[in-house]
């Protein structure tokens, strides 16, 4: 946690779940013995390609149009909504 090379060795880790048993069964005198030399290792392992991160997501399109708020209507609109909301059920059966 306190290490310079923690996101390193936190990543290394990740990849090499064996090793991370291996510490668990280790004294702590020895699992910091064991962290240290994991410090040295990716130390001396050559940087990673920089990685982007993944484009967004493309703008969402539907073809719905929103529907206003049946208590903000007037009493024509009300009526002309509900008519399709009924169509549709009857167009169902």
């Amino acid at each position: 946690m306190t290490s310079d090379a923690g996101v390193d060795v936190t990543y290394y880790l990740a990849n090499n779940t064996s090793e991370i048993y291996d510490l668990a069964k280790l004294t702590p005198v020895q699992a910091v013995k064991r962290v240290a030399q994991l410090e040295a290792l990716v130390a001396k392992q050559p940087p990673g390609v920089t990685r982007m991160p993944p484009k967004p997501p493309s703008t969402v399109k539907g073809s719905a149009g929103a529907i206003k708020d049946p208590q903000k209507m007037s009493t024509d609109e009300w009526m002309a909504y509900r008519n399709r909301q009924v169509a549709k059920r009857q167009g169902r059966k």
